[in-house]
């Protein structure tokens, strides 16, 4: 199981490869690849067949929760499962600006 990159701030590329098979159980708040992003520049990941289960808020495959952050060229695929703030891509984004563009998700979201 993966435990998410707790707090990121930078630029990260997926560079086009495909992350497969990512699998989160947790009762904490915050969960995907990465937990909480601030300031951050997330493109071109993709994520196939992921399966996040928490009881916390904030989940979603690419990012928990971003906060003045952008997400471009981002694709996901599976399931995620939350208390609340539950996203196929994103849990939620909070404070200033926040950019999504040519992204998406067919997570079944719950």
């Amino acid at each position: 199981y993966w435990t998410p990159i707790a707090f990121f701030k930078g630029h990260f590329d997926g560079g086009g490869h495909t992350i497969s098979g990512l699998k989160i159980d947790s009762t904490a708040n915050n969960q995907g690849l990465f937990g909480q992003c601030n300031d951050a520049e997330l493109s071109n990941i993709q994520i196939d067949g992921c399966i996040i289960v928490s009881t916390g808020v904030n989940c979603g495959s690419v990012a928990g929760l971003i906060q003045n952050s952008t997400v471009s060229n981002c694709l996901s695929s599976g399931e995620v499962t939350a208390y609340g703030d539950v996203g196929g891509l994103l849990g939620a984004a909070y404070t200033g600006t926040c950019t999504v563009s040519n992204s998406g998700s067919s997570c079944n979201v719950k």
